[in-house]
C-alpha cells in the first residue's frame, strides 16, 4: 500500500547524541543591538550569537510595545476622570468648555502582529514508512513537543513541505526530524538550530533548507530575490532596530502629552476649588441677605404693631378731646342763659 512515502531505501539514520537546547535558553539581560548587528556583519558564520542577539532584541521590541499600550492606557484612563470631575464639578460648564480645546489624547492601542505563510521545503530520503516532522520553539511549531511538530508532506524528488502561519516580527528556531511508524523520532536533523526571522512586513515566505542545517539555506520573502537566512536575520535587525528607535521617540512624546495633560489637570482642578470658593462665598452670601431680608421685615412688622398701637391712641385722645370740647360748650351756653 503507498502511504504517501517514498519507496523503502538503503539509508538509516541514528539520532545524535546531542541536541541544542532551544532558544528560551537564553538569558533576559539587555545587549545592544549595534552591536550584536557589528557582529553578524564580521563573523557571518556564528549563527549561535546571531540567534542569541536577535531573540533578545525580539523581546525588548515585545517589553516596548507592551510599555506603549500600558502608557496610552494610562492616558486614556487619567482623561477619562478629567472629564468625570470636571461633569461633576458645578461649575462644570466652564471647565467643559476647557476641556473641548484641549488636543484629543492618544487611544489607540498596539495593533496585533500579523500572520504571515512560511512555507519550509527540504529534500531528503527517507525509509519507508518514516516522515519528517518540523519542531521548534514557537507553538506554532510545537514548543519543542515532537508530538505536537507539524508533519511535512512528501512530494516527487523527496522534496518535503509545510505551510505553517508564524507571528511577524519575531525569530524562531526550528529542526526536522526524522519520525518512525510508531511515532519515535528516528533521526534528528544535525548542526546547530535553524534560525529564522520574519519582519513586519512579510506577506508570504518560502525556506529552503537542507538536512545538515548548514549556513546559507535560502529564504525567500514577498517574491524578493532569495537570501541566505543570515542576511534575512540582519535585515530583520536592523529594521528591529529602527522600529525601537521609533517607539522611543513615540514613548518620549506621550511622557510629555503625559506631563501636559497632568499640568492641565492641575489647573483645571485649582480653576474648580476656585469656583467652588466663589460658590460657597455667594452662598454663605445669600444666606446673609435672606437674614437680613427677615430682620427687616420684623422690625416692619413691629412698626406696623407700635403704629397701630399709636393710631388707637391718637384716636382715643381726640375723641375725649372732642367731648370736653361739646362739654365746655355746653357750659357757656348754660351760663349765657343764666345771665339773661
Amino acid at each position: 500500500m503507498n502511504m504517501g512515502f517514498p519507496s523503502a531505501g538503503s539509508m538509516r539514520f541514528s539520532a545524535p547524541t546531542t541536541r541544542v537546547r532551544p532558544l528560551s535558553h537564553i538569558g533576559s539581560g539587555r545587549q545592544s543591538l549595534s552591536s550584536f548587528m557589528g557582529r553578524v556583519q564580521g563573523n557571518g558564520s556564528s549563527v549561535s550569537e546571531t540567534e542569541s542577539g536577535a531573540e533578545t532584541a525580539s523581546h525588548s521590541l515585545h517589553r516596548l510595545h507592551k510599555s506603549s499600550a500600558a502608557l496610552r492606557e494610562l492616558l486614556q484612563r487619567r482623561a477619562e476622570r478629567q472629564v468625570k470631575e470636571m461633569n461633576a464639578s458645578e461649575a462644570g460648564g466652564a471647565l467643559q468648555s476647557r476641556a473641548a480645546q484641549r488636543p484629543a489624547v492618544p487611544a489607540e492601542m498596539v495593533p496585533a502582529r500579523s500572520m504571515v505563510n512560511v512555507t519550509f521545503f527540504l529534500k531528503f530520503h527517507v525509509d519507508y514508512g518514516q516522515h519528517i516532522c518540523l519542531v521548534g520553539s514557537m507553538p506554532e511549531l510545537g514548543s519543542w513537543i515532537l508530538s505536537d511538530a507539524i508533519n511535512l508532506t512528501w512530494s516527487e524528488g523527496d522534496i518535503w513541505n509545510a505551510t505553517v502561519e508564524l507571528p511577524s516580527t519575531s525569530v524562531l528556531e526550528y529542526k526536522y526530524v526524522v519520525v518512525g511508524q510508531g511515532g519515535h523520532a528516528v533521526a534528528w536533523q544535525s548542526g546547530n538550530n535553524s534560525v529564522l526571522a520574519i519582519s513586519d512586513g512579510d506577506e508570504e515566505m518560502e525556506v529552503h533548507d537542507n538536512w545538515g542545517g548548514n549556513p546559507g539555506a535560502k529564504v525567500v520573502a514577498g517574491g524578493n530575490l532569495p537570501v541566505t537566512r543570515e542576511k534575512k536575520l540582519l535585515s530583520w535587525a536592523t529594521d528591529l532596530e529602527s522600529q525601537v528607535i521609533q517607539q522611543r521617540q513615540e514613548l518620549r512624546k506621550l511622557r510629555m502629552e503625559l506631563v501636559t495633560a497632568q499640568e492641565e489637570a492641575r489647573i483645571a482642578r485649582d480653576e474648580a476649588k476656585k469656583l467652588k470658593q466663589a460658590l460657597a462665598m455667594a452662598e454663605a452670601e445669600k444666606i446673609n441677605s435672606t437674614q437680613a431680608v427677615r430682620d427687616v421685615e420684623a422690625v416692619n412688622s413691629v412698626l406696623k404693631e407700635q403704629i397701630k398701637d399709636t393710631t388707637a391712641s391718637f384716636r382715643q385722645a381726640l375723641e375725649a378731646a372732642v367731648e370736653i370740647l361739646g362739654s365746655d360748650d355746653k357750659e357757656t351756653k348754660s351760663k349765657k342763659k343764666s345771665s339773661k
